[in-house]
C-alpha cells in the first residue's frame, strides 16, 4: 500500500478494520423494542463510524433464544447491517460461558453435565459420605497419605466426593456441560452453529465471524472462584486409559502437597488439556473452516494460571481463525485471590 493510501486508511479505515461493539439483546423484542429499535441502533452505529456489530444476547433477554422469533430478529439485523454498510457478526451463546447453547446442550446430552470433586471434612466413621471416591485420616489437621478402609470411632477424616453442578438461572435453569466430553461440542455445534447456518440461509455468507466467549471448566459454579475440581466419570475413565492408573486413590495429591503430587497433578492437567483440544477446540475450529466463517472471541484468561478451570490459553488461540483476548480484569495479572484447589485447610 502506498504511503498516502496508508495514511488515508488510518484516518478513515475500511469497514473491516473498524471497531465492532457488542449489540446487546436483553429485552422482550416486540413492539417498540422490536425491529424498529434495532434499525435505529444500527443506524447510530453507522453514523458514529463503527464497522459492524456482534449480535449478542445478554441477561434480561425475554425473547426465547434460538426460537423462530429470535432468528427473525437476527435476519433483520443482518439485512440492516448490509443496507448500512456494516458487517454483522454472530455470538454463539445466550450470554456466557460458551458451550451451554442457552440450555439446549444440557437438554440434549444430560449425561455430559459438569461434575466436580470436592473435599468434605468430618469426624467418626458413621458420618463418612456414601460413595466417597477416597477417604483419609486427618492427624493434627493434615491428611495421612495412606487411605484406610476403616475410620476409627471419633477419628477425623477428609473425604473426596463427586457432585454435580446445580442448575442456574443464568443458563435457563440448566447446568454447564463438560467441555472435555466429546458429546458437548457435537451438541453445541448442532444446536447453535448449525441452527444459525440453517436459519440464515443465503445471509450466512454475509457473516464474517462468530464470537465464542470464555469457554472453561466450571465446578460447583462458574470460573476460578468456584470451589471444587472439574472432574467427571468420563475424565476418570480417560485418565485410567491414558495414564495407566486409577486417579481416585491419588486425589489427595491433587488437593495437598503429599505423595508424588507433582506427577499426579501434571498427569491430570495434561489429560485435561488433551481432552480440551481434542473434544472442544478442534471440532470448533474445523466446523468454522468447513463453513467459511471465522471463529473469534477468547478463552477465559482472567484466571490464568489455574489449569483446573482453563487447561490452556495463549496456544489455544491457534485454533481460532481470528484469535482474541479479553483484558477486563488485568489486575489479576498481579496475582489472584480466587479459590485454589490445592492445599485445603479444614473449613475452607
Amino acid at each position: 500500500m502506498a504511503e498516502i493510501s496508508l495514511r488515508q486508511a488510518f484516518s478513515s479505515p475500511p469497514v473491516a478494520y473498524r471497531p465492532c461493539p457488542l449489540f446487546v439483546f436483553n429485552d422482550e423484542h416486540e413492539g417498540e423494542a422490536g425491529e424498529a429499535r434495532i434499525t435505529g441502533m444500527l443506524e447510530g452505529y453507522a453514523e458514529v463510524g463503527f464497522g459492524g456489530a456482534f449480535l449478542h444476547p445478554r441477561p434480561g433477554l425475554m425473547t426465547e433464544y434460538l426460537s423462530p422469533r429470535w432468528f427473525e430478529l437476527i435476519r433483520h439485523s443482518i439485512k440492516e447491517c448490509a443496507r448500512l454498510g456494516l458487517r454483522a457478526h454472530l455470538y454463539d451463546e445466550n450470554s456466557y460461558p460458551s458451550g451451554v447453547g442457552g440450555g439446549h446442550v444440557p437438554a440434549a446430552v444430560p449425561e455430559a453435565r459438569t461434575r466436580y470433586v470436592g473435599a468434605v471434612f468430618g469426624r467418626g466413621s458413621e458420618s463418612v459420605p456414601a460413595g466417597a471416591l477416597a477417604v483419609h485420616h486427618l492427624r493434627d489437621g493434615l491428611p495421612e497419605e495412606e487411605s484406610e478402609n476403616e475410620i476409627c470411632p471419633g477419628g477425623e477424616w477428609v473425604a473426596f466426593t463427586m457432585g454435580s453442578m446445580e442448575p442456574v438461572a443464568w443458563h435457563g435453569e440448566t447446568a454447564c456441560p463438560s467441555l472435555l466430553d466429546p458429546r458437548t461440542a457435537e451438541a453445541f455445534l448442532k444446536t447453535t452453529y448449525e441452527a444459525y447456518r440453517r436459519e440464515l440461509g443465503d445471509l450466512w455468507e454475509a457473516v464474517p465471524s462468530v464470537f465464542t466467549d470464555e469457554p472453561h471448566l466450571p465446578a460447583e459454579g462458574h470460573g476460578p472462584w468456584s470451589p471444587g475440581l472439574h472432574l467427571t466419570p468420563y475424565v476418570l475413565g480417560q485418565f485410567r486409559q491414558r495414564k495407566g492408573y486409577d486417579l481416585r486413590p491419588h486425589l489427595l495429591s491433587v488437593f495437598y502437597d503429599v505423595g508424588d503430587y507433582r506427577r499426579v497433578r501434571f498427569g491430570l492437567y495434561d489429560l485435561m488439556h488433551e481432552l480440551w483440544v481434542e473434544n472442544w477446540a478442534l471440532p470448533m475450529e474445523r466446523w468454522c473452516e468447513e463453513h467459511e466463517v471465522a471463529l473469534t472471541g477468547h478463552y477465559l484468561e482472567h484466571d490464568w494460571p489455574c489449569p483446573y478451570a482453563t487447561p490452556g490459553h495463549v496456544h489455544m488461540l491457534a485454533h481460532m481463525q481470528w484469535p482474541g483476548t479479553d483484558m477486563l480484569e488485568t489486575f489479576l495479572l498481579k496475582g489472584h485471590d480466587f479459590h485454589d484447589i490445592q492445599n485445603l485447610q479444614r473449613g475452607s
